[in-house]
């Protein structure tokens, strides 16, 4: 506990680490430093990171159905970069993997990635879901 028995926070405010405080998924305290507002601000935050990264699974699925090396290695880049800057660990770490099969033409690598990557984003989706709840639980107290 911080000053006046509050819950230690983050640079945003926030309190930090999710229901379980599991950082191999989502590392918070990285995902709050670049973050400043409210529940409901993380929130959309939260929810654009999913919609954009899901098109990215689709862009590098529509990759790996025509066998295009580079597109799969220039939307994982962006994949990876998105996800390593926001703290999303897991989905970060299958996209450099995904990176690296574009970069070595390894498109037989490509389908078990992608769903391994879809997989990290639900179980992300689902982190940050039970992090927000306990939020809006704590602001009503």
């Amino acid at each position: 506990m911080s000053r006046r028995g509050q819950p230690p926070t983050s640079p945003s405010g926030l309190p930090p680490g999710g229901p379980s405080a599991d950082n191999s998924i989502v590392d918070m305290e990285k995902f709050l430093c670049s973050f400043d507002g409210t529940a409901e601000d993380l929130a959309e935050l939260a929810d654009l990171y999913i919609r954009e990264t899901e098109k990215s699974l689709g862009e590098i699925a529509r990759a790996l159905a025509a066998g295009d090396c580079e597109a799969l290695r220039t939307q994982a880049h962006a994949g990876y970069g998105g996800s390593a800057q926001v703290g999303l660990r897991g989905v970060a770490r299958v996209f450099r993997q995904m990176q690296q099969a574009g970069t070595e033409g390894a498109l037989e690598r490509g389908e078990a990635l992608l769903a391994q990557a879809r997989a990290e984003l639900e179980k992300a989706r689902e982190f940050l879901a039970s992090y927000l709840a306990r939020l809006r639980s704590e602001e009503t107290r």
